[in-house]
């Protein structure tokens, strides 16, 4: 019996490769240690990511969105992303926040040039909202 080649839809090609991408990210993540009912390092990695930046004298703190991260893997790899670029002197992405914290340096790259950097790295980026980005101003009570 002769048996007909295989032929890849678009559909399935698609499907693969995001399969492929959500079995590298788990692939990527360590496993858990063994033992120690402590705090790990992965646990306090995940930690610092989940908690933003905080603005320093002579740079600007920009808040992104970003989307397309499947684990923790995906979050650091763009926030190493960032961080190599010229002008940027912190990064942080969170993957639970899909929020990427950003402090540049005055003559470093624009808020869209950064959008760039994410997406150069494989994710979809957009400036955060104000209200996003900052606590929620407390409405005046009538009396």
């Amino acid at each position: 019996m002769v048996s007909t080649p295989f032929r890849m839809t678009i559909g399935a090609a698609l499907l693969a490769g995001a399969l492929a991408t959500v079995t590298a990210c788990r692939e990527s993540e360590s496993p858990p240690p063994s033992g120690d009912a402590g705090t790990t390092p992965a646990k306090t990695e995940r930690a610092e990511q989940a908690t933003p930046l905080v603005a320093e004298p002579g740079a600007e703190l920009v808040t992104l969105s970003v989307t397309g991260m499947h684990c923790d893997a995906c979050a650091q790899t763009i926030q190493e992303h960032l961080a190599k670029m010229n002008g940027v002197r912190k990064a942080r992405v969170s993957f639970p926040a899909k929020t990427a914290w950003v402090l540049v340096e005055p003559s470093g790259p624009t808020t869209d040039q950064l959008v760039a950097g994410v997406v150069e790295a494989g994710y979809q980026a957009a400036p955060a909202s104000a209200s996003a980005t900052q606590p929620a101003a407390a409405e005046p009570q009538e009396g």
